[in-house]
């Protein structure tokens, strides 16, 4: 899934290889993957892993491994209730599509009409409506904000509370449902839509409809008396945390156990029905499956993100697997299965261990696919408009508008292309791949095996390369080279302007000549280099605490003050620069100050044009 602000919206994940096993090399036998699992908590450190293993006859595995609270020694179980952060969706999606099961909403339908009381905007409203499958795929286009995870949700907070606590992130930044861009809020209003057609309050009509019918006597949206009792302890590297409250409880608060997984995972390995009961009709978990509104959907491509559920591959397999993964501070989740094969798995473990998550999602995708002969494809000759994709790109649908200021420098990527492969590799290199075509449809990602990248025409970046749920423009080297000069060149200034003080005063004492003026000069690039700063200090000083930052607090004050005084310092510095020039006494001394000045106008129009202006992060 695509991922900074996802310690909160769903925790960032890190690539790395899995040891105990080969990708060719995995358990062959349920007492090999029992063994894998143990010896994967052993090797990574975990409390606690809550695992289920589904296949079409119900559960295969199901139990606790580990501690699910160090201190008291207290073991976990197939009961031990874990946090699932982002899997929580899911049942967004489920409830949505019971509803157009029933034919009392469509996916079509606007949001304006079945909501009016939610308030968004959209520029684009009159062509591209945002309607409700937007709000399930992601490509609303809004933004989002950071202050929106700070909000207290205690039970009594409705989902209409919540969702007005944070109106401006909902701008759609492009037309809806032409790309796609990771937002907490979709599911959240999805889920409000429930509660417009059904009268009922969101987590009521869940327990009456999902829950109890699949006997998930244990999960809940809320912090409940059986969490308090069999609850998991939430672990960060450094000790316990405290439970998290979030008002978007549809899309990152349920609260369940293994047990309660594994009739879930049956009941979407059964195609909507459990034991006997049709929750979902067939074409409804089929279109959970299914990307429907982005451009590279309608083009053919594959993976990326369905309806509430994340398309993926697994190293070339040519296999989809289907499912969500999640996260909060202190637990992360992946829920997976795959239809043909008939098999699901989900693990949740009550740490950010980004280590163990890895090596547990490696071993049972190998697990579940331990059976399936590998598929032979012989790419095709690379079509000639993938030939023509050399060069340098940039994403364009940020999950939020602030990570953009980073996504221009780390995340842009180089196309190149041979007779048979379109390759690609990240702009500082460390890996590449190997895209082919098996026809004249999307190509095949090397990593995946899955349709993932085809050419689009976006109705305002204009041509666009989309790769799964990502969209890339082209750009030009002069450009990605001059944002990387720019910031080396800035940050040495930076550091100049405290050094270059310090010499001149040894030698101001070394002289004992007074220069008042040149004093004053030599101060203001240190002064504004100071306040510059003063922003990344205020964020390590509140110990990168997301509820410190995201509320009205000290930290955050100082944070919107700062990005206001910044931008008005560097302009009154300017202009200070230029009245005084006709009297600086040495003019080597004005040209390093004149210097200094503009390159801290260009930083703070820089950070402006990223949104780094008058920057509140609290409701």
């Amino acid at each position: 899934m695509l991922r900074l602000i996802t310690r909160i919206v769903m925790c960032v994940v890190c690539v790395v290889s899995f040891r105990a096993y080969g990708a060719n090399d995995g358990p062959s036998t349920l007492l090999e993957l029992k063994q894998a699992v143990d010896a994967i908590r052993t090797e990574t450190g975990a409390p606690a892993f809550g695992i289920a293993l589904v296949d079409r006859n119900g559960p295969v595995w199901v139990t606790g491994v580990g501690e699910a609270n160090r201190e008291s020694n207290i073991p976990a179980t197939a009961d031990t209730i874990f946090r699932i952060g982002s899997v929580s969706k899911m049942l967004s999606g489920i409830a949505v599509m019971q509803l157009v099961d029933a034919g009392k909403l469509s996916l079509d339908d606007t949001l304006r009409e079945i909501a009016p009381s939610i308030v968004f905007e959209n520029p684009w409203a009159e062509s591209h409506p945002v309607r409700i499958a937007h709000l399930l795929e992601h490509t609303t286009g809004w933004d989002v904000h950071p202050g929106e995870y700070s909000v207290p949700a205690p039970d009594t907070l409705r989902l209409e509370e919540g969702l007005n606590s944070h109106p401006d992130s909902r701008l759609s930044r492009w037309p809806p449902g032409t790309r796609y861009s990771y937002s907490n809020t979709g599911p959240v209003v999805a889920a409000f839509v429930v509660e417009v057609i059904t009268g009922m309050r969101y987590e009521d009509y869940m327990a009456q409809f999902v829950f109890e019918p699949l006997a998930m006597s244990s999960s809940s949206f809320f912090k409940t008396l059986e969490y308090d009792a069999r609850g998991a302890t939430l672990y960060s590297q450094k000790g316990p945390l405290d439970y998290f409250h979030i008002y978007s409880r549809p899309s990152s608060s349920l609260n369940t156990s293994a047990n309660d997984m594994a009739q879930l995972m049956s009941m979407m390995i059964g195609r909507g029905a459990f034991k006997g009961v049709r929750l979902l009709s067939e074409a409804a978990i089929t279109r959970m499956e299914q990307s429907e509104t982005t451009l590279g959907a309608e083009a053919g491509i594959h993976s990326g993100y369905g309806l509430t559920l994340d398309v993926t591959g697994f190293q070339g397999r040519n296999t989809a697997f289907y499912g969500h993964s999640g996260g909060l501070p202190g637990a992360i989740t992946e829920f997976v299965y795959q239809p043909s094969v008939g098999k699901g798995f989900v693990f949740m473990i009550n740490e950010d261990n980004p280590r163990a998550y890895s090596q547990l999602s490696d071993v049972f995708r190998t697990y579940l696919l331990k059976d399936e002969p590998a598929v032979s494809v012989q790419p095709l000759s690379l079509p000639e408009k993938y030939r023509q994709l050399s060069g340098l790109y940039t994403p364009i649908n940020p999950i939020f508008e602030l990570g953009k200021i980073q996504f221009d420098i780390t995340h842009v990527m180089r196309f190149s292309a041979d007779e048979t492969y379109l390759h690609r590799s990240p702009f500082f290199g460390g890996w590449q791949s190997n895209d082919y075509a098996i026809d004249d449809g999307p190509l095949i990602s090397d990593w995946s095996g899955l349709p993932s990248i085809v050419i689009v025409n976006d109705p305002v970046a204009g041509e666009a390369v989309q790769v799964e749920g990502v969209l890339y423009q082209k750009t030009s080297v002069l450009i990605v080279v001059g944002r990387l000069v720019f910031i080396v060149m800035a940050a040495l200034l930076v550091l100049l302007s405290f050094i270059y003080p310090l010499w001149r005063l040894l030698v101001r004492i070394k002289s004992k000549k007074p220069e008042p003026i040149a004093l004053r000069l030599r101060l203001l690039p240190t002064l504004l280099s100071s306040l510059l700063l003063i922003l990344p200090v205020f964020i390590l000083f509140s110990g990168l605490d997301i509820k410190r930052l995201m509320e009205s607090s000290i930290i955050s004050w100082a944070i919107f003050i700062v990005s206001v005084l910044y931008p008005l310092a560097a302009i009154v510095g300017f202009v200070y620069v230029a009245r005084i020039r006709k009297i600086a006494s040495e003019w080597q001394e004005y040209w390093y100050v004149a210097v200094m000045a503009c390159t801290h106008v260009w930083i703070a129009t820089y950070l402006a044009c990223y949104g780094f202006f008058a920057y509140r992060l609290w409701a």
